[in-house]
């Protein structure tokens, strides 16, 4: 408090804080000719007798205080909630603070309100709030003062006020979960939005959720989600093989969830293809990041789009993609142990789930076998190399065909059964994911059946460029069998083909110009699914359908030859 003395032509102020006004400021106002403003507690220790003007001088004092002090607490109350909000512990410490401080001016106002207007002396009213504020009176509280449980007016006036910031609290934590249950109901049961700004893209192709889907990603894998993204990095891994890092155009979090292994399909524009070509590639970063995502691309020299991403596109682009698209994808939940395989550009998916679980500590034994030709042609081989140090879990295996004079000291040779035996002894009680060039997965497909690994538990991955020329390559149907012929009806589009046996519903919707989405043509993406009204289809590979489309009547068209004249939606 201060305590301003009028004497000697000069005002002095006296060090108790928080009452009268500061000597620099009293020296300044004295020079200005303006009369300076008395506190409360001088202007009590002032009064020699009350009198009318002197009481009301002294209550409006008060009634300012106790406005003073409402002011401060209500400022208070509002940053303790956005302080608990936010979890911010030392905004909570202030604004507690802040609250005693307010609730003691109000209190010094509505004691000396009461003293005033019950007649006491004024020197006492200003001593007894002196020692209150100097915590001088004495514990024993007289009976008058006593209100309820022997504590006094402010002391149940905080314990209010602290229950009724408890319930508050308890009632915003209460409605924050009950808005959390009925968004997971909602995703659950398939009833999400599929409105969004432009550059949110949409949410296409409502499924059911796989079993073995991670049930912590915020977004059901039932929709894939369609629109732009902007390319915001490109770095080179190895000669001809560059990372494209790509984000939400306005650098929100990206509006979709993916599993690890998962996929995009570009829709690309080279010269010469204004409709746009498609092309799947598959998504190397790991799911647990949220704010962009990377796609890790060879430059296939007989590849159009590969080639344009190499050539074409750079930093600050959009491109249009679908995602996440695909059923080959390893999250941890299916298994307590993995063996994951690649092969040249396809390590992308199993460097994917490698950041991902061990983003996530997962205990679970990782095997990590890469075959590549040269030591120049190991993407991401620092970043393995780490993990693999960091993580006891994590055993790799890099293997080179081709260390030429290099000074390449590690394994050479492909993955065959000797070798995938003396790195995983126990190799047959493992699940094992393969993706890489054709050939190399044929050849470890039947190893690791050779050495009892079941064939449900192996896991393979084919599309773009490779899947092509392996649909290209298939054998001839048998003599005869192109003989027969079917009528594929599409309802929506009102269209009719007639095909032959070896042909499919999506060669069928080419000839007669009914959009039907591609990409892989390997029959491992999904983005060609359709049901199927009517009639019967025979499909070579259908990895892509989840038991429950399958007994729903979808349907791959590129992979669905019919056996009878058929109706699809479409």
């Amino acid at each position: 408090h201060h305590r301003g003395i009028h004497g000697g032509g000069e005002w002095r102020s006296v060090g108790v804080v928080g009452c009268g006004v500061s000597f620099r400021r009293l020296r300044m106002m004295e020079r200005m000719g303006v009369p300076p403003p008395r506190d409360l507690y001088p202007t009590l220790m002032a009064m020699d007798e009350v009198t009318d003007e002197s009481r009301a001088a002294a209550l409006e004092l008060a009634h300012e205080r106790m406005q003073a002090g409402t002011a401060l607490m209500a400022e208070a109350f509002a940053s303790l909630r956005t302080a608990t909000e936010a979890n911010d512990l030392v905004a909570m410490d202030e604004a507690t603070q802040q609250i005693h401080q307010g609730m003691s001016r109000y209190q010094a106002g509505v004691a000396a309100h009461r003293a005033l207007q019950e007649g006491q002396a004024p020197q006492a009213i200003a001593l007894q709030w002196f020692k209150s504020e100097m915590n001088l009176l004495p514990t024993a509280l007289p009976q008058d003062r006593a209100f309820l449980f022997g504590m006094t007016t402010f002391h149940t006036g905080i314990m209010a006020i602290l229950l009724a910031f408890a319930v508050f609290t308890s009632w915003m934590y209460g409605f924050k979960m009950r808005r959390a249950a009925t968004l997971l109901t909602d995703l659950t049961e398939g009833r999400v939005s599929t409105e969004s700004d432009a550059y949110s893209g949409v949410l296409t192709h409502p499924r059911d959720a796989p079993e073995d889907q991670n049930p912590t990603t915020p977004l059901s894998r039932r929709e894939t989600w369609v629109g732009t993204v902007k390319v915001i990095g490109v770095f080179p891994e190895t000669p001809g093989v560059n990372t494209f890092r790509l984000a939400m155009p306005d650098a929100s979090p990206l509006p979709f969830a993916y599993e690890p292994g998962q996929f995009a399909t570009l829709t690309l524009h080279p010269e010469g293809h204004p409709d746009g070509v498609k092309r799947s590639y598959t998504i190397a970063s790991s799911p647990s990041q949220r704010d962009y995502f990377e796609l890790t691309i060879k430059r296939e020299p007989e590849d159009l789009c590969s080639r344009f991403m190499h050539d074409q596109v750079s930093v600050g682009d959009e491109l249009n993609i679908q995602t996440p698209l695909g059923r080959f994808y390893f999250n941890g939940t299916s298994a307590d142990r993995v063996v994951l395989m690649a092969g040249g550009v396809g390590v992308t998916p199993m460097m994917s789930a490698l950041r991902y679980l061990t983003a996530h500590c997962w205990p679970g034994q990782i095997h990590f076998l890469f075959c590549v030709k040269t030591p120049a042609d190991i993407i991401f081989h620092d970043e393995i190399e780490r993990l693999s140090t960091q993580f006891e879990n994590v055993h790799v295996h890099i293997s080179v065909t081709q260390p030429g004079d290099s000074d390449w000291s590690g394994p050479t040779g492909r993955l065959t059964a000797e070798v995938i035996q003396s790195v995983v002894p126990d190799i047959a009680h493992y699940p094992v994911h393969i993706c890489g060039p054709q050939a190399m997965m044929d050849a470890s497909k039947a190893a690791l059946l050779t050495l009892g690994v079941a064939a449900p538990a192996i896991k393979t991955e084919a599309f773009g460029t490779d899947a092509k020329r392996a649909l290209a390559s298939a054998p001839p149907p048998a003599p005869g069998a192109d003989a027969a012929t079917f009528d594929v009806r599409f309802t929506r589009s009102e269209q009719s083909a007639t095909i032959a046996a070896s042909q499919t519903v999506l060669d069928a919707a080419d000839a007669v110009g009914v959009s039907i989405d591609q990409s892989c043509l390997a029959g491992t993406c999904g983005t060609c699914i359709v049901k199927l009204a009517s009639g019967e289809v025979d499909m070579a590979v259908e990895d892509a359908l989840e038991p429950q489309e399958k007994a729903a009547g979808y349907i791959l068209a590129c992979q669905a030859k019919p056996k009878s004249n058929v109706s699809v939606d479409a």
